[in-house]
C-alpha cells in the first residue's frame, strides 16, 4: 500500500470513529431528554382517556402496518399519507375551536368575530402548550373540551384505518388500503400512540418555551416556529457538509490525475 492510500484509509477511519462517537453522544443525549411516557391520560373530571399500554399497543400497531411506509411521526417516514402528528394538531384544533365556540357563542368558529377568534386561539394556544404532566404520577391532565375533541379523533382514526365508507375518500387520497389495520382495537391504541407524539410535539419542556420535539412539526397558531438553536445546528450541518465536499474536490484535484472518460454511448 502506497502512501497515499494510507493517508486516505486513515483518514476513513478517522472520519468513521468521529462519526460514530458523535452518534453515540447525541444518542445518549437524546434518550436522556425524550417526551416521558405517561401512565395515563386523563381529563379534568379524572375520566381516563388512555393508559400506557394503549400507546405501547399504538406503536406496535404502527409497526405491524409498515410505520414509516405509511406516513410519518415527528416527521420520520414516507410521503405517501400524511404526517400523522401534524395531522392530530391540526384536526384537534380545529374540533377544539368550533367546541368552544358553540358552547361560548352558540356559533362555529367560522362564523365569530375576529377578535373572537383570536381570544379562542390564543386560550388553546396556552392550553396545549401548558405542562400538565405530574412526574410523580406519570399523569397527563387535558381539559373536558380537550379529551371531547381527543375522543372524536379516536373514531375519526378507528374510520380512516379501517374499512368505513365514511373516510374511503380520504383512504384513496392517502394511498392507503381498507383496513390497513384490521383489529378495531388496535385503531384506537395506533390513536393513543399519535396523540401521544402530538402532545410531545405542543407541550413546552418543564422550564422553556419549546416543545419536546424542538417546536416540530412547524405551526405557528399553536407556537411551533423554529428554535434559535434548530437554526444554528441546521447552518453548522449545511457547512460542514460543504466544507467536506470541498475538501474532496481539492483532494482529488491535487492528485493531478487523467479526469475519468465518460463511456462513449449511455450504457
Amino acid at each position: 500500500m502506497d502512501r497515499r492510500s494510507k493517508y486516505a484509509l486513515a483518514a476513513l477511519v478517522a472520519v468513521c470513529v468521529f462519526s460514530f462517537v458523535t452518534l453515540l453522544w447525541v444518542g445518549r443525549d437524546i434518550y436522556q431528554q425524550s417526551p416521558p411516557m405517561p401512565t395515563a391520560v386523563v381529563d379534568s373530571r379524572g375520566q381516563v382517556l388512555f393508559r400506557d399500554s394503549d400507546i405501547d399497543k399504538g406503536q406496535l400497531a404502527w409497526r405491524s402496518m409498515g410505520g414509516h411506509q405509511l406516513g410519518s411521526i415527528w416527521g420520520h417516514g414516507a410521503y405517501v399519507a400524511p404526517d400523522w402528528t401534524a395531522d392530530w394538531i391540526h384536526k384537534e384544533q380545529l374540533l377544539w375551536l368550533d367546541y368552544v365556540a358553540a358552547e361560548l357563542y352558540h356559533s362555529t368558529f367560522s362564523a365569530l368575530t375576529i377578535a373572537e377568534q383570536d381570544a379562542l386561539l390564543d386560550r388553546y394556544r396556552r392550553e396545549i402548550r401548558n405542562n400538565s404532566y405530574d412526574a410523580s404520577t406519570g399523569v397527563i391532565v387535558v381539559s373536558v373540551e380537550r379529551a371531547r375533541a381527543i375522543k372524536a379523533l379516536q373514531q375519526y382514526y378507528v374510520s380512516l384505518f379501517g374499512d368505513d365508507e365514511a373516510s374511503a375518500e380520504e383512504r384513496d387520497a392517502y394511498a392507503m388500503k381498507n383496513n390497513s389495520l384490521v383489529d378495531p382495537a388496535r385503531r384506537e391504541a395506533f390513536a393513543a400512540f399519535v396523540f401521544w407524539s402530538a402532545w410531545a410535539a405542543v407541550t413546552e419542556r418543564p422550564g422553556e418555551n419549546y416543545s419536546y420535539t424542538n417546536n416540530w412539526p412547524y405551526d405557528p397558531s399553536i407556537g411551533n416556529t423554529i428554535t434559535p438553536d434548530s437554526v444554528f445546528w441546521s447552518i453548522i450541518s449545511l457547512v460542514l457538509l460543504l466544507i467536506g465536499v470541498g475538501a474532496l474536490v481539492w483532494y482529488h484535484a491535487a492528485l493531478k490525475e487523467e479526469p475519468l472518460q465518460g463511456p462513449a454511448k449511455d450504457p
